[in-house]
């Protein structure tokens, strides 16, 4: 017999960043358990933060999470510190975003190229408009930072919060991901 168990609706966003770890390997959790990373998704944003404004927190996070001492009191530095986070993030700690995607760096080119008008731009815009929006910091345990839609979060009969949201992809399409807070 097929039992599906009732669950309570808690929340839910049509739009918001979802900050998660992620580790690249077949065994990613237990990666992450290693590395002292105890759940992977660690916080959600509200959407009316601007990119910039999401980047920014990214690194903060990251700085606070994945960084020694010594390196917080280099970045923190009071007139040197901007520069050493511009030379750091994105130096010694990589930082991706989709800015650096081929579809963007086309539609670029092409508007350089051949101005606004052009075929191209036309169907080079509506690729970018359905592009995942990201930043990614870090190599392995690394920081990533997504717009998602249609988050929900329930909880179970055993009490564990489940949370559920569509991550674009590449093509335009739509993953439905889901991820557990165990009691």
């Amino acid at each position: 017999m097929n039992c599906h168990w009732p669950t309570k609706k808690l929340g839910k966003m049509k739009k918001a960043w979802l900050v998660q770890w992620g580790f690249h390997a077949q065994n990613e959790d237990e990666r992450l358990k290693q590395s002292g990373i105890k759940e992977k998704i660690i916080d959600v944003i509200s959407i009316r933060k601007d990119f910039n404004k999401i980047a920014e927190v990214a690194k903060e996070i990251y700085k606070r999470e994945m960084l020694s001492f010594s390196e917080k009191i280099y970045l923190e530095n009071y007139s040197l510190g901007e520069k050493r986070k511009k030379e750091f993030f994105g130096g010694s700690v990589p930082v991706f975003t989709h800015y650096q995607s081929d579809v963007y760096r086309n539609l670029m080119k092409i508007i350089n190229e051949k101005g606004l008008d052009d075929l191209k731009v036309k169907d080079l815009s509506n690729k970018w408009s359905k592009y995942p929006q990201y930043i990614i910091i870090g190599h392995n345990p690394y920081l990533k930072i997504i717009k998602v839609f249609n988050l929900s979060i329930s909880k179970d009969k055993n009490g564990n919060e489940i949370m559920e949201w569509d991550r674009p992809l590449v093509n335009g399409s739509f993953k439905r991901e889901k991820y557990e807070y165990k009691n």
